[in-house]
């Protein structure tokens, strides 16, 4: 599905920069900035892909990321900011900082995937909040 993704960000950024091309006086580069962030996202998706299929987490830690992105799904869209999502990373990440240390190899393991699962998360939001506070206002 990824691989399928970056097909269609690639024919869409393609697209972008034919019309931007073709347009005498350019207003703005949203849509080029917005095709671009998504592809950067795509990126960090592909890598959180490897991620959550090398590791086995419990299953407190799986519904904690099970919910954690489902919630990014419903909530990330064109429109929304998305500052909230990264309030909420920041709370999970406080919570698991508060964790007893893992007291074998396999758990320390896991929890290092777990720790990288979220942190790309937390890039993957930003990469949206970062892109919102710099063209929100063109869009209203």
């Amino acid at each position: 599905m990824i691989k399928e993704l970056d097909g269609i960000l690639k024919d869409a950024l393609k697209l972008v920069y034919l019309d931007h091309s073709n347009h005498l006086f350019h207003q703005t580069n949203y849509h080029i900035h917005y095709f671009e962030m998504r592809k950067r996202q795509n990126d960090i998706l592909r890598d959180m892909a490897e991620n959550v299929n090398r590791c086995q987490l419990a299953a407190s830690e799986s519904m904690i990321l099970a919910q954690l992105f489902k919630k990014t799904a419903q909530q990330l869209s064109q429109e929304n900011p998305a500052q909230d999502l990264l309030d909420d990373i920041s709370q999970y990440l406080a919570i698991f900082r508060e964790r007893p240390l893992p007291k074998t190899r396999e758990e320390f393991e896991t929890r290092a995937t777990l720790l990288q699962l979220l942190r790309d998360l937390e890039t993957f939001i930003q990469v949206k909040v970062d892109f919102y506070q710099q063209f929100h206002k063109e869009t209203e």
